[in-house]
């Protein structure tokens, strides 16, 4: 929760707002209340444009039970409006 805010805190001030990245992530997530423990593979890059920056994250992850799940999330932001 912790790094939500963080992320939060630094894309509303603009400090984020970096050009051209990639990186890849591989952690190890815990379930809350009976959720299955995962390791999670993540793969984030962004690009700028102009005055635009767009990022890009996939992340799989593999469960105890050897099942999968995948989500990929995108976001394009310029300095004054974000979605």
């Amino acid at each position: 929760m912790k790094k939500i805010f963080a992320i939060l805190a630094l894309a509303i001030s603009s400090t984020a707002f970096a050009a051209d990245y990639v990186s890849v992530a591989v952690d190890n997530v815990q379930g809350l209340k009976g959720a299955q423990d995962s390791t999670a593979q993540y793969v984030r890059f962004g690009k700028g444009f102009g005055d635009y920056q767009l990022n890009v994250q996939s992340r799989a992850a593999k469960f105890k039970d050897n099942s999968t799940g995948q989500s990929l999330e995108a976001t394009v932001a310029n300095n004054k409006v974000s979605a």
